[in-house]
């Protein structure tokens, strides 16, 4: 993928000197290796100050909050695959693409979904060794995290959320050690030549456009944020408007039941920087986002999914989020911690959240269903899918929430 690079200079006149800084908006790899490490060993009180400024959404642009985009042409096209078709009129469809297997010596992929690299020598991209995911058919209903991914990331971007975009694939593995390659070794197994194997259901994991920032050193959650981190809000006229905002993404965490949205899923990125002459690189845009949407839509089962609420009222009568540690059978899992549990959410950030979710159109629920087949995981028809999407809006709207003043934010350090 093309870095896009916009150079800013300001000059500032003096009988001394000229400092010259360099504005640069990210895309793919992000930069230069020296701003990459930079952002990823920044010392805490920096990252803290960047924290505190980052924001959940995107400015609203053509890429989301569009009744006119399409996922295939706006998304999948531009970030994966521009001359195929994924939709014929009819059907829709997956590409089909060839890559060797590439043992995972250096231990560069982690969590517990399958995956395993494959280099694409024929790829467009910059480095043709990509992360692949998987399903396995063994792995009983859980699968391997592939279609509810690629739904809820595409709602996601709907939705304004920063993304790591996920493009799916129909993938032949050359020198496969197995037709499970995560299995025991976790990718690491050597090559098995002339061995290959065909999975029906993948996606190449694409990196966010932005660079990560130092992570977390909370004894919780050594790869990402704390979510206790989430308070930390810039103190000012905006600080009521950012607990909303970071309030909205707690919800869609509830939304669409992310039993998996543990502290570690989550990062704080840098999409626009500024080097000054002295060589120091200073974050002007941060985000905090979710990277991976594992266990979504109640692990893929709709029916389930549309059995709770988002919000329900507690003893306090406030509005408390679905995923937390009771509610039957939605229930985070283990190494998911913190606030976001079982979250109070404010009437404001109800408000927010059902304003953006209401600019997705029927056409793009449906095609974000359908583009990540669904259909094929599930006994659920497209309309069903939406059908259950207008109940659980339905609900949200008809849930009164305390004010944010009232119930006092979650995200509040009084």
């Amino acid at each position: 993928m093309k870095i896009n690079i916009f150079l800013a200079f300001f000059l500032i006149c003096s009988c001394q000197n000229i400092t010259i800084h360099t504005e640069r908006a990210v895309a793919g790899k992000f930069g230069s290796k020296a701003e990459r490490e930079y952002f990823l060993n920044t010392p805490q009180s920096e990252r803290a100050d960047i924290l505190s400024r980052a924001k959940v959404f995107l400015p609203q642009d053509s890429s989301s909050q569009n009744p006119q985009v399409s996922v295939i042409e706006d998304y999948l096209k531009k970030y994966c695959d521009s001359e195929f078709q994924y939709f014929d009129g009819q059907n829709y469809h997956w590409p089909e693409k060839t890559c060797s297997y590439k043992p995972d010596t250096e231990k560069k992929i982690g969590g517990g979904s399958p995956k395993f690299l494959c280099d694409f020598k024929n790829s467009e991209a910059k480095d043709s060794v990509q992360t692949v995911k998987y399903t396995f058919p063994f792995l009983g209903f859980y699968g391997g995290e592939v279609h509810e991914v690629l739904l809820a990331t595409n709602l996601a971007k709907l939705m304004g959320f920063p993304v790591t975009y996920y493009c799916p694939v129909h993938v032949t593995c050359k020198d496969c050690p197995s037709s499970n390659p995560w299995l025991n070794h976790h990718g690491q197994d050597a090559a098995k030549a002339g061995n290959t194997v065909h999975f029906k259901y993948a996606m190449i994991v694409k990196k966010i456009d932005a660079a990560i920032v130092s992570e977390s050193t909370g004894r919780n959650s050594p790869n990402g944020l704390v979510w206790d981190e989430l308070k930390n809000i810039k103190a000012g006229a905006e600080k009521r408007q950012s607990q909303i905002e970071r309030e909205a993404w707690m919800l869609w965490i509830h939304f669409i039941q992310i039993t998996d949205a543990h502290a570690q899923n989550s990062h704080l990125v840098c999409k626009k920087i500024v080097e000054t002459a002295q060589k120091k690189f200073e974050c002007e845009e941060s985000y905090i986002y979710s990277h991976d949407y594992g266990y979504a839509f109640n692990n893929a089962n709709i029916d389930e999914w549309g059995k709770y609420p988002t919000l329900k009222k507690n003893k306090s009568n406030q509005c408390e989020g679905i995923v937390g540690k009771s509610w039957g059978s939605v229930k985070s899992r283990d190494a998911m911690q913190g606030l976001v549990l079982n979250a109070n959410i404010s009437e404001e950030a109800k408000q927010l959240f059902l304003e953006r979710l209401l600019k997705i159109t029927d056409q793009q629920w449906k095609e974000s269903y359908m583009i990540s087949k669904m259909n094929e995981r599930s006994v659920n028809t497209a309309n069903d899918f939406l059908n259950t999407v207008k109940n659980k809006i339905s609900e949200l709207q008809n849930i009164k929430c305390s004010s944010i003043e009232e119930g006092k934010s979650v995200l509040s350090n009084e």
